[in-house]
């Protein structure tokens, strides 16, 4: 399995921009780089290895894309997700996620996460009182 792994993500941006017009040549230079720089600084492809684990696994990775304020001062971060946490919205019968009427992450976070990525609302987020708190109450 490592093999196949190592064989699909030994890759890096394959795309380039290309301006027609030679005034924004150093743009697209710039642009070029910077995917690069992004693909690299990023670990993209550690993640793009971790879909790839998934759909040798399952038949099915997912990939997202979010904005990670704390990333390199804010950026943009590619994480693989596990495709059983991938909750489709009406799914046409084709092969494409893009024709689907909408997708639903399934995620878990601490209160602590959720308190620090939100925090003029820290205190209304509160631990869940589950069915096993009153017994773990007792032990404290």
């Amino acid at each position: 399995m490592k093999s196949h792994v190592s064989a699909l993500t030994d890759v890096r941006p394959l795309f380039q921009w290309k301006a027609k017009n030679p005034r924004f040549q150093d743009q697209a230079s710039i642009l070029n780089d910077y995917a690069v720089m992004w693909w690299v600084n990023t670990n993209a492809d550690l993640e793009l290895a971790d879909a790839v684990r998934y759909s040798l696994a399952m038949g099915a990775g997912d990939l997202v894309m979010d904005w990670d304020p704390y990333l390199m001062g804010g950026e943009t971060r590619m994480s693989a997700r596990d495709p059983r946490d991938t909750l489709a919205i009406r799914p046409e019968r084709d092969r494409s996620i893009q024709n689907w009427e909408g997708i639903t992450f399934r995620e878990a976070h601490s209160v602590n996460k959720l308190r620090a990525i939100y925090p003029t609302q820290a205190n209304k987020i509160h631990p869940d009182s589950g069915l096993f708190s009153p017994v773990a109450s007792r032990f404290h």
